[in-house]
C-alpha cells in the first residue's frame, strides 16, 4: 500500500468485539439475527445472538510513496525489494545533509551519487533559479518572470564564464553570441513589449519541461527540480532546496 497506494486509496481494518472476534462462524452481521454457540475455556457452552455483535471500520493512515518513485515504478519490471530500495534512496536524497551541487564546467546538477547533464540553455536557466534562490529573491524562493532583470542574467553569466576560465559579462557580444540563446533571452528580458514577454514565458515552460525530463531520467527527486507555483498569469518559478544547500563547484562530478 505504501509503494502503490494512490492519493484516493484508503487502508481500513474491520474491528469486531469479543467474543465474536474469534468465533469461526462469524464473518459479518447477518440481516436476520442468528444464534452461535461458543465454548469457553472451562468447556461450558453458551449461545450468542449476532444481534448483539458490533463492528467498527477503522481507517489506517499510511505514507504514500508512489509519488517518490514516479514513472520509474510504473514502467519498471524490477522486483518488489528493488522498488523498496529505490524508494529509500529517493527519500535519503531529500535529507537535509545532501547538497545540491551545480557544476557549470561539466554542465551537471548532482545530489549525492546521482547527477544529470544538461544542455547549455537548460543549465543557464537552472543556474539562474539557483542564483535567485541564494539571493533571497521572490516569495519563499519563487519568482515571477517579470521580476528577472538583466543584472540577474549578467551575474549568472559571469559566474559561469569565470568558472570556465575567464569572466565575461553580457556586454561582451562575441562571447554571448557563442551561447546562441543568451542574446535573445537578454533582449526579451529587457523589452517592455507584452508580446515579447509572452515569448519569455513560452521559453521557460519549454526549458523547465526539458530539465524535468532529464532529472526524471537521472533519478533526481522533484525536490531538486525546477517547480512552479500559482496559476496562469501569476506563475512563479523556483527551487525547493534551501539556499545554504546549493553548492557551486568546478570539479567533475
Amino acid at each position: 500500500m505504501q509503494l502503490f497506494g494512490r492519493a484516493q486509496d484508503k487502508l481500513s481494518h474491520v474491528l469486531v468485539h469479543e467474543p465474536f472476534e474469534t468465533h469461526p462462524g462469524f464473518f459479518y452481521i447477518p440481516p436476520t439475527p442468528r444464534e452461535l454457540e461458543l465454548t469457553d475455556r472451562q468447556g461450558q457452552v453458551r449461545r450468542l445472538s449476532t444481534a448483539h455483535a458490533t463492528i467498527h471500520l477503522a481507517d489506517i493512515p499510511f505514507i504514500r510513496l508512489r509519488g517518490v518513485l514516479s514513472d520509474w515504478m510504473r514502467h519498471s519490471g524490477s522486483s518488489y525489494s528493488a522498488m523498496v530500495q529505490r524508494a529509500q534512496e529517493d527519500l535519503d536524497l531529500i535529507e537535509e545533509t545532501h547538497a545540491l551541487r551545480i557544476n557549470v564546467c561539466q554542465k551537471t546538477v548532482a545530489v549525492a551519487n546521482r547527477w544529470v547533464k544538461l544542455r547549455e540553455r537548460e543549465l543557464f536557466v537552472y543556474a539562474l533559479m539557483a542564483y535567485l534562490r541564494q539571493q533571497g529573491r521572490g516569495d519563499a524562493g519563487y519568482i515571477t518572470l517579470d521580476e528577472i532583470t538583466i543584472d540577474d542574467l549578467d551575474a549568472v553569466f559571469r559566474r559561469i564564464t569565470a568558472a570556465r576560465g575567464n569572466e565575461h559579462g553580457l556586454d561582451d557580444a562575441d562571447i554571448v553570441a557563442r551561447f546562441g540563446f543568451l542574446d535573445k533571452l537578454a533582449a526579451r528580458v529587457a523589452s517592455t513589449d507584452t508580446r515579447v514577454r509572452e515569448d519569455i514565458k513560452k521559453t521557460f515552460e519549454q526549458v523547465t519541461s526539458k530539465i524535468k525530463k532529464q532529472c526524471d531520467e537521472g533519478g533526481l527527486p522533484d525536490h531538486y527540480q525546477l517547480t512552479t507555483r500559482g496559476g496562469r498569469g501569476a506563475l512563479r518559478y523556483g527551487l525547493e532546496v534551501a539556499s545554504e544547500r546549493i553548492v557551486w563547484e568546478d570539479a567533475a562530478p
